[in-house]
């Protein structure tokens, strides 16, 4: 055998030798190299590359868990949600216990609009104690399929609230006899200022039926009853039917509202309302509404019918939201025109309106929020009081209110505040401040 013949056969063992040894590897080894590619693009966010890198290799790599994992992963965030989803459906039939994977397939079902699915998947995790940060945004996706499910089907909602506070001035009324004023008497000590603590129950519930895709109908009713510790003849309540449809079109919404309300004092009707609302919103983007409101009020009074009359709001609204916080600035006028056209009941129950309310919501931590408000409404009557003894009433009420919340769980709510209100008038009688506090416990289902 001359020396080209021994060269040609030993470049021939040779490569029968690196052939065998490649034939020697196992699987795994195959693999090895673009699993770990894969997990690196993924865990990097570089889920284009990621998608592509798993495409080329998917035939012969598909079945495996953690390729169909990471597969299905990246074709999600590429936007190949149904390629995703088949892929992690293969990870939770062979490992039921993989709860991330179970959390990216209840990803991929809401994404395609299936939100059955979607909720069983995202339960399920939930139920495995997942970490805060992951529960949190497990709820979000849930709250998110409510909101959805609420624009196709009939949903409803309830809420039951115990409470309990003070109250610096429980009847709104001046803190001396007024010994300085123009009248030729002192004010009976059974209409000033009076405090005293209280409990209070509250409940209610929504009900919301669309009637198509863009628009709705809805309901709501609420009660509260606040009984006194001492002063029981002050003890009201307060309820309220509303009703109404919605219509929505493209940045429009437009809301029509009938609404009922009785308001009792030591178990007797002080007062009675029917009012009619319309308003019209204007959503600028997903952070901003601005909203024009018209209402129309009847208020009978049986106890007192000269202060029976009828009221005309209109208000201006603006929503700013903002990550973390959101805020609301309101600016409303309106006219109050007594049913009766006498002196006394113009001096009572005749005036011009004018308002502004400015309100900020701030979110502290994942469970915690803290809200600010404050309002001022000035109030010009049409004539003067008590048959011309005294001036025209003029007053300015305002309010400021602080409150907090806390979520103990998704039902269940920790509240507080303080409320300070301040009236100013130029009648003596009407002049009064007033703080009351309260905490309760509050649960929604």
């Amino acid at each position: 055998m001359d020396s080209r013949d021994v060269r040609s056969h030993g470049r021939f063992c040779g490569a029968m030798l690196a052939l065998l040894s490649l034939l020697s590897l196992s699987p795994a080894a195959y693999a090895a190299e673009p699993l770990d590619e894969l997990q690196r693009l993924s865990d990097e966010g570089q889920y284009q590359e990621a998608y592509a890198l798993a495409s080329r290799y998917r035939q012969q790599l598909e079945g495996d868990v953690s390729f169909d994992f990471y597969y299905g992963v990246a074709a999600i965030e590429s936007g190949e949600v149904h390629e995703g989803v088949f892929a992690l459906e293969r990870v939770v039939y062979r490992q039921p216990e993989h709860h991330r994977a179970r959390l990216e397939l209840a990803r991929g079902y809401y994404l395609q609009g299936d939100d059955a699915r979607a909720r069983q998947a995202f339960e399920r995790v939930l139920r495995s104690r997942p970490p805060a940060k992951v529960a949190l945004n497990i709820e979000r996706f849930l709250a998110a399929i409510r909101l959805r499910e609420s624009r196709y089907q009939t949903t409803a909602k309830a809420y039951i609230e115990l409470m309990t506070g003070s109250d610096s001035n429980i009847n709104a009324g001046p803190a001396d006899p007024l010994a300085d004023s123009a009248l030729p008497w002192t004010l009976d000590s059974s209409v000033l200022e009076t405090d005293d603590t209280f409990t209070a129950l509250l409940l209610g519930g929504r009900v919301n039926h669309p009637l198509t895709q863009h628009s709705s109908l809805f309901a709501s009713v609420d009660g509260a009853w606040r009984r006194h510790a001492n002063e029981g003849h002050y003890d009201n309540a307060l309820a309220t039917l509303q009703g109404g449809g919605r219509w929505q079109r493209e940045n429009q919404r437009r809301q029509l509202a009938l609404l009922l309300q009785q308001y009792s004092v030591d178990e007797t009707v002080s007062r009675n309302l029917v009012g009619l609302t319309a308003e019209n919103t204007w959503l600028q983007g997903a952070q901003q509404q601005f909203g024009v409101t018209l209402t129309a009020l009847d208020l009978s009074y049986p106890e007192a019918p000269l202060k029976d009359s009828r009221q005309y709001t209109v208000g201006v609204q603006l929503l700013r939201a903002m990550d973390g916080m959101n805020w609301v600035a309101s600016l409303s006028a309106g006219r109050e025109i007594a049913e009766s056209d006498s002196d006394a009941a113009r001096a009572q129950a005749d005036r011009t309106i004018y308002g502004v309310q400015l309100a900020g919501n701030w979110q502290l931590g994942d469970a915690t929020g803290w809200g600010l408000k404050y309002g001022a409404t000035h109030s010009h009557y049409s004539t003067h009081y008590l048959a011309g003894l005294l001036p025209r009433r003029k007053e300015l009420l305002s309010s400021l209110d602080v409150s907090i919340t806390h979520l103990l769980s998704k039902e269940w709510q920790l509240r507080g505040g303080v409320t300070y209100s301040r009236n100013d008038a130029n009648i003596d009688m009407f002049n009064y401040t007033r703080t009351q506090a309260s905490v309760g416990l509050r649960y929604e289902f």
